[in-house]
């Protein structure tokens, strides 16, 4: 698990490696899963500014086992679906939704097809 402040101020990762790209998410926990039969690649990006934390990605069709750290909130927003939306916990997402997440609580997403999302973390205080 990393802490927000861990690492560099900003930073860039281009990866077709799942273990990869989910290391280098910050601010909690994450497992990613590509879909059988489907090429995963992904591009991250990642801003830190103060305590806020704000990351961009784009990746491959997937699932994800996540959990934020305790003490953060995360607000996870998809920008573009490149085929059917995403299922967050069993619920399809649309194109306007955004997924709260409070630090401690495991979720699940998935992603038949490649994403590009963005996500917001703070220190729940802050929130």
């Amino acid at each position: 698990m990393h802490a927000i402040g861990s690492e560099a101020a900003a930073g860039r990762l281009r990866t077709r490696e799942p273990d990869d790209f989910a290391r280098a998410l910050l601010g909690g926990q994450y497992e990613y899963l590509p879909v059988p039969g489907q090429p995963f690649q992904a591009t991250l990006r990642r801003l830190l500014v103060g305590d806020m934390l704000v990351q961009h990605a784009e990746d491959g069709a997937h699932i994800t086992r996540a959990a934020l750290q305790p003490g953060l909130a995360g607000l996870i927003v998809p920008l573009r679906y490149h085929g059917r939306p995403a299922r967050a916990n069993g619920v399809t997402t649309e194109a306007s939704d955004a997924l709260l997440v409070p630090g401690g609580v495991d979720f699940t997403v998935a992603c038949a097809a490649p994403l590009d999302w963005a996500s917001l973390a703070l220190p729940q205080a802050t929130l």
